[in-house]
């Protein structure tokens, strides 16, 4: 049977003690963004204009597929680069 009798007082945070330095690292590293994937050699921030449309179907194919926008036009390029030396 869950105790909640604890939990009913008003100003319960009031009970919390200061985090000890252990759990404030963690709670800092758990709060933390993640960082962007940076391949072996580094990576590079660019802007590319791009139609409403065609993004909003980029959009869509990196949500069926799992991965993000960056990680999709990577994929891409990649193709589009491996089917060129073919030729």
């Amino acid at each position: 049977m869950l105790k909640s009798a604890e939990f009913d007082r008003e100003f319960i945070a009031d009970a919390f003690d200061v985090p000890d330095t252990t759990a404030r690292t963690k709670w800092m590293k758990a709060k933390r963004k993640p960082s962007r994937p940076r391949g072996d050699n580094g990576g590079k921030v660019i802007s590319v204009s791009l139609e409403k449309a065609l993004l909003a179907e980029m959009d869509q194919l990196a949500r069926r597929k799992h991965v993000s926008r960056a990680s999709l036009i990577v994929r891409g390029l990649r193709a589009i680069l491996k089917a060129e030396d073919r030729r």
